[in-house]
Parts: structure tokens; C-alpha cells; sequence
């Protein structure tokens, strides 16, 4: 297992690797906001359909799809197996239907619950989340990106934590690899962040208690070392002016 092995990068690119954009794909549903009339005001519900082999677009539509179960009032088994081929395109059903002959006739909880990880595993290797927890606590924070940018990216990343597939076959749901907790983010934006900004924290002894807080403090930062260097460049310029105009003098 190795940290280079995560599927995730820290700037997302805006296209697909054939430069082609993803098309979207919505279903809709209407929910009687009051469970009793039938009949009544509706509550509409915009489903993103699973158009994507993009690991981390996977693990949003399975967080998305507990979700959708829950607002529908979905019962356990069969209608659960209905509605999550319901929710998949032409290409991910092809991927379903494999599974469910893997996991045979019966229907029940238990069975969807060992399709879904099934479904999973196709696309992901199961030390994925070993893999991306090492990567994480190795990143670091790219140039172009800000604090606000990274960090966002980072909690992005830990949020699918919940829809990775457990680490070894055979594992229950007991076993799952938890996210990190926001000390632990903390920590992993401060390894991530400039040597120089580590030491003046650690020289002022800072510590924070939110990520918000450790954000806007590297942020700061951030705009010093660009001040700074702003004013270097502007220096340099300026020698290079003075040393023509001499020269032109002496000419």
C-alpha cells in the first residue's frame, strides 16, 4: 500500500482525460411532504444520476443515494435494489447487472449492502483508503492553490471517507476507516503549508482550535511572503534601471 496508489489529486481537472466535458443527467422525484396526503404540496427531489467512472464522483453518488433513500422513505431490499438501478446510466447497469448475479436471487438487506461493495470494488481498490489517508498526511499544499482553496479540497477528500469500501473483504461495517477528525486536518494543513510559516507558529507558540482559524492565520502569512516579494522584485527592477542609466552616463 502506497501513498502514490490514491486515486485523488489536490486540483481537480475541469475535463475528462479524452478533453471531453462530463454531461450531467438528473432524475426526478416528488415527495408528499406530509406522508398522509398523497395528494398534497409535493417536495421535488433533483437526483444526479451516476454518468462517471471518476472514483471520487462514485463515492459522492453512493453518500448521495443514502441520502435519497432516506428523503424517499425507501424499505430496506428489493426497493432499494429497484432504485439504484433506477438512478444508474446505461454503462454503470451493464456494471450492476454483473453484481447481482454475483449475489444470486435473494434481495434482502444484507444482499444489497454486499452488491453495493461489490459495485464498489469494481472501480476501486480496496486499500484506497489506507492509500489516502498516507497521502494526505504526505501532500503538500501546491503554489498556485490558497489556503482556503486547499483546505476545502482536503475536507472535500475526507467527506468520502464514509463511501470508500472497507479495507479487506470479509469486513463489516464495524470496521470502517473513519475520516479525519478536525484536529487531525489541522495537522495535515500545517505539514502541507510552507516550512516557514510552520516555524513562525511554532516560535509563537500558536495553536488553534478550528480550521477556519489556522486558515486565516496562513492566509496572513501568505500575503506577507507575496508583500515581500513583491517588494524584492521591485528592488531588483529598480537596480537594473539605476545600472542603465549609468551606463548611458558613461556612454
Amino acid at each position: 500500500m502506497f501513498a502514490k496508489d490514491c486515486p485523488f489529486c489536490i486540483i481537480c481537472p475541469e475535463v475528462n482525460e479524452d478533453g471531453s466535458n462530463k454531461i450531467d443527467s438528473f432524475i426526478k422525484f416528488e415527495v408528499p411532504i406530509d406522508p398522509n396526503d398523497a395528494d398534497g404540496l409535493k417536495l421535488s427531489i433533483q437526483f444526479l444520476t451516476l454518468n462517471s467512472d471518476d472514483i471520487a464522483d462514485i463515492f459522492l453518488f453512493l453518500i448521495s443515494f443514502n441520502k435519497l433513500v432516506d428523503d424517499l422513505g425507501i424499505d430496506e431490499g428489493e426497493p432499494r435494489f429497484r432504485l439504484f438501478n433506477l438512478v444508474l446510466r446505461a454503462d454503470a447497469q451493464t456494471n450492476w447487472a454483473t453484481v447481482l448475479d454475483d449475489v444470486g436471487d435473494e434481495r434482502g438487506q444484507d444482499e444489497f449492502v454486499e452488491a453495493c461493495e461489490q459495485f464498489l470494488t469494481q472501480k476501486v481498490d480496496r486499500d484506497c483508503t489506507i492509500n489516502t489517508k498516507e497521502w494526505l498526511n504526505q501532500i503538500k499544499k501546491p503554489r498556485s492553490m490558497t489556503v482556503k482553496k486547499f483546505m476545502q479540497r482536503i475536507k472535500q477528500i475526507n467527506n468520502l471517507f464514509a463511501a470508500m469500501p472497507l479495507h479487506e473483504e470479509g469486513a463489516i461495517e464495524d470496521d470502517r476507516v473513519d475520516g479525519f477528525s478536525e484536529a487531525e486536518l489541522r495537522n495535515i494543513l500545517k505539514k502541507a503549508s510552507p516550512r516557514e510559516w510552520r516555524d513562525t507558529q511554532e516560535r509563537g507558540n500558536i495553536h488553534f482550535d478550528s480550521t477556519s482559524a489556522q486558515v486565516q492565520y496562513y492566509k496572513k502569512l501568505g500575503n506577507i511572503d507575496e508583500r515581500k516579494s513583491s517588494g524584492r522584485n521591485n528592488n531588483n527592477n529598480n537596480n537594473n534601471n539605476n545600472s542603465v542609466e549609468n551606463r548611458n552616463e558613461m556612454n
